[in-house]
């Protein structure tokens, strides 16, 4: 067996499971299923959803023979190292150029790319925990939710506590910061189909890794979202990467049909949810009057006028008004 052939034995990466039309709902499992696809790298993915398993307590993991890897960084030097992958084939100053990129979105865009799913309050509760409660599983769930949080809020806060800043002030900070590497990387990019033209590298993985769960997943618009959309190079980068590499497969579109299917259902429900609550209102008393009447005719009620009665004379004894 050759060097080449033995350089692209299937290798196996542990990953979160896919929804909204992606392979994984995690950025950093995204990216290396990416990196792989463009790169030709066989790899037999299990999602796992239980990063307790995982060597580092986080998801994905590479595993190469005896070889265990963790963290996207780490798994792309390691592709290096083996020179496989399609960043062996650039040269040294775009070689260079890709991990300046890498690691200055790092720095700059995945504060609030974490504080959007995690940080914020009710994307958490409403979006987040739920997301990630059921791919792992009840009791599980509860546990490594509240973790994945806390890892989240130690990485948004911690590198910035050298600063003399509010809380409010900080987050202001890393969307501010995080717009302008979207900035940076739409202008890199340009009218190019990939960072560095025609051949996809880890830098169109890793991007495509942090946007697409934010145009394509379920979060309430923000402002982080709000600026991506304006950025439609990378808009279209994210779509043009689904297309090629991740085309949906027959069980995908009739999950995707299921779920159109119930979004209407409950829209439907939703607007139909006033009237059905006022017409069983009005049948209720309707139902009523009519009884009312019915007994009324039927004599089964009798109206007394007590207008001339007061609370003194209804509490007499009606022996005593005889006498």
């Amino acid at each position: 067996m050759s060097s080449t052939e033995m350089a692209y034995e299937i290798k196996r990466l542990d990953v979160w499971s896919g929804d909204w039309g992606l392979p994984s709902i995690d950025h950093s499992c995204l990216a290396i299923q990416a990196y792989c696809k463009f790169s030709g790298i066989p790899i037999k993915v299990t999602e796992g959803n239980n990063p307790l398993k995982s060597p580092s307590g986080s998801l994905p993991v590479f595993r190469d023979g005896n070889t265990v890897k963790c963290h996207l960084i780490n798994i792309f030097e390691y592709f290096k190292e083996q020179n496989i992958g399609n960043d062996v084939s650039m040269s040294r100053k775009m070689q260079a150029d890709n991990k300046a990129f890498i690691y200055f979105i790092e720095e700059k865009l995945r504060p609030a790319y974490l504080h959007s799913w995690w940080i914020d309050a009710n994307a958490y509760t409403e979006t987040t925990r739920p997301l990630f409660a059921k791919a792992t599983g009840f009791p599980l769930s509860l546990y490594v939710t509240k973790k994945m949080q806390t890892y989240a809020w130690n990485a948004v806060y911690q590198p910035l506590q050298r600063l003399d800043a509010t809380e409010q002030e900080i987050d202001k900070l890393i969307y501010k910061e995080a717009k302008e590497c979207l900035n940076h990387l739409s202008y890199k990019l340009g009218d190019q189909d990939f960072f560095f033209g025609d051949c996809p590298t880890s830098l169109d993985a890793m991007v495509f890794g942090y946007i697409a769960p934010l145009i394509k997943g379920p979060l309430v618009s923000n402002q982080l979202i709000k600026h991506i959309n304006s950025c439609p190079n990378l808009c279209n980068h994210t779509n043009r990467i689904l297309s090629r590499f991740f085309p949906p497969t027959e069980e995908d579109l009739e999950k995707m049909k299921q779920k159109e299917k119930e979004k209407k259902e409950a829209l439907k429900n939703d607007v139909d949810f006033p009237n059905k609550t006022r017409n069983m209102i009005l049948a209720g008393v309707f139902a009523v009057s009519a009884m009312m009447a019915f007994a009324y005719s039927s004599g089964a009620i009798r109206i007394q006028d007590t207008s001339e009665m007061s609370i003194y004379d209804m509490d007499e004894d009606p022996e005593e008004n005889e006498s």
